[in-house]
């Protein structure tokens, strides 16, 4: 079975009740192996346009896919391993990479807590069906641990390119580790604790704006908002972001509007895109969806659809 695009829209105001939603259709596609999404990324390409793979063990490949639910294609990540990869995120490439932006994939999975180092696989941002991929060692510095969120500072920012690992912790207390200038060389980068923050569970995805951070939980993101992103902004107090019922939700990414797009782990794969409500403005511009506008009034999300990649076995 190819692509089937089932579009939902449920407005909901800050008291207001949800709206019945509506089928707009369904459409089909070549063969697609359905991937258990463990990370999403939004393209700085193309606006609705994202790229999503499979956790563990599946093949190096990224799926491109838009925001009307249309399959755009595989991307061969030529040079890498899939050992356990867990999300994903775009912006400024490492020295290492001569590009104007990159796609980092996050190989940080660690269940068992067996691995001294894991990789960032960083890749030229393109919609070839080809790339190759440099790898980008790191290594905690108290041992090997279990994390799923990568998040990236985006183009235009202090700290432009710095990545953040954030660890998974079974008590939902997770670690926020960081690295500035990658060297993608031979040797592992250290990673050093920025913060701890605590959850609802174990984080399972993040993002980065300019101005915000936002962590995502199996049923839940949080978000934590400045004007200027800095390690001080960790200790402010997170807005909760209400992402409706999202079985083994998985991923989370910034839209080019200032929303999200999350993903679940489930099969088959969905994804839901939330814009930013038209009532209640953020803190700041560029901060994307928040529980508090400007004077305090609080708003929810707008859910526009849920999509199911299903695979034709020939």
């Amino acid at each position: 079975m190819g692509l089937i695009l089932l579009f939902a829209m449920v407005a909901r105001a800050a008291d207001e009740q949800c709206v019945a939603w509506s089928d707009a259709g369904a459409l089909t596609d070549a063969d697609v192996d359905a991937p258990e999404s463990s990370g999403v990324a939004a393209s700085t390409l193309e606006d609705g346009l994202y790229y999503t793979m499979n956790d563990a063990g599946g093949a190096a490949t990224l799926l491109m896919f838009d925001d009307a639910g249309t399959f755009r294609g595989e991307q061969l990540v030529e040079g890498a391993t899939n050992t356990d990869w867990e999300d994903l995120a775009t912006g400024p490439c490492p020295a290492a990479v001569d590009a104007a932006s990159c796609i980092y994939i996050a190989d940080i999975g660690d269940n068992d807590g067996t691995r001294d180092t894991i990789t960032l696989w960083v890749v030229p941002e393109s919609t070839e069906t080809i790339v190759d991929a440099v790898a980008c060692p790191l290594a905690f510095p108290d041992g090997p641990r279990d994390a799923e969120t990568l998040l990236v500072a985006p183009a235009g920012t202090d700290g432009a390119g710095t990545v953040r690992i954030v660890s998974k912790e079974s008590d939902g207390e997770a670690k926020v580790f960081k690295r500035a200038g990658l060297t993608c060389g031979d040797t592992a980068d250290a990673l050093a604790l920025e913060a701890e923050v605590q959850l609802d569970g174990p984080a399972t995805g993040g993002a980065m704006t300019a101005s915000a951070v936002v962590l995502r939980t199996l049923s839940s993101a949080w978000i934590w908002q400045d004007c200027v992103f800095t390690a001080e902004t960790w200790n402010a107090a997170p807005e909760p972001l209400d992402l409706g019922s999202d079985p083994q939700g998985e991923a989370i990414a910034v839209t080019a509007d200032g929303g999200f797009i999350t993903t679940s782990e489930s099969s088959p794969f969905r994804f839901r895109l939330i814009p930013c409500a038209e009532t209640g403005a953020p803190k700041c511009a560029q901060c994307g969806c928040s529980a508090r506008g400007a004077e305090g009034v609080g708003y929810a999300p707008l859910v526009l659809g849920v999509l199911l990649l299903r695979r034709r076995r020939r």
